[in-house]
């Protein structure tokens, strides 16, 4: 066997057993892991590489009679589990998840939380979470795309630690910037994190544009601040014309289009 065979194989009995995972009668592969793990629990040099001749006994307490050598490979399913309950192969096991906090080791928040696909979430313990819209929520695993929402391979993240880093970035994003945002956003994330459905989102909506304006007919002064209501601005002058170039998304575009005060020009993907 190779050294990363005989490695994994050492891995797989050092680790604990559920006793879960062997009710019932045992099949033949269930069998051979539990003799597996109470030979490399019980003795030291033993191998468990195909072909070893050993055959595995064990010492077991008989209960007032002393030991005796119990032969692994023809005990009955029931002295099997007892044998590895005895040598502490099976357990119980729990498994115990934390997160480290400003206090230490803390136990994960969102445990409210619905995590749903085609929502918006903001994700991160940090001040200043990262805008994220996932993309699909399987088994114990989420898949999504951080704000600018690029092109490509998803993110996944586990589903435990998602719920724990979208709950608090959430809600810090909801305490800081909240009052600015559309009534139906800022709704939908206040129901999800008290496990509700929210509201279904379109990724195009939040995909950057760069979009080009200038004053409408009749409009006349300086409208960089109006401009800057709609993103992050940049201006050059044409022909005697000044031009607002604006960083956006889709959904903000819209609004944009509705304003009088400006002329759209052109748009662009970014």
């Amino acid at each position: 066997m190779s050294i990363a065979g005989q490695l994994s194989s050492a891995l797989e009995e050092a680790a604990p057993l559920k006793t879960a995972d062997f009710q019932g009668k045992l099949s033949d592969k269930q069998r051979s892991k539990l003799i597996r793990a109470i030979m490399a629990k019980t003795h030291r040099d033993y191998r468990s590489t195909k072909g070893d001749s050993t055959h595995p006994s064990v010492l077991v307490n008989m209960g007032g009679k002393g030991t005796g050598l119990v032969p692994l490979q023809t005990a009955p399913d029931d002295d099997l589990r007892a044998i590895a309950k005895d040598k502490k192969v099976l357990s119980e096991a729990v498994t115990r998840r934390a997160v480290i906090g400003a206090k230490g080791l803390e136990k994960p928040g969102g445990d409210k939380l619905s995590v749903l696909p085609n929502r918006v979430y903001w994700l991160g313990a940090s001040t200043s979470p990262k805008m994220i819209f996932v993309t699909g929520v399987s088994g114990d695993k989420v898949t999504y795309k951080s704000y600018p929402f690029e092109q490509g391979s998803d993110h996944v993240i586990e589903l435990w630690i998602a719920r724990d880093l979208i709950a608090k970035g959430t809600t810090t994003h909801l305490k800081t910037y909240g009052k600015y945002m559309t009534p139906r956003l800022k709704k939908s994330l206040e129901d999800m994190l008290v496990g509700g459905e929210g509201s279904p989102e379109k990724l195009k909506d939040y995909m950057r544009v760069e979009v080009t304006v200038t004053a409408a007919p009749g409009i006349t002064g300086d409208l960089w601040r109006e401009a800057e209501r709609y993103g992050s601005v940049g201006g050059i002058e044409k022909d005697g014309v000044y031009h607002y170039a604006i960083t956006t998304d889709n959904m903000t575009l819209a609004e944009l289009k509705k304003d009088k005060q400006f002329k759209i020009v052109s748009t662009k993907d970014l």
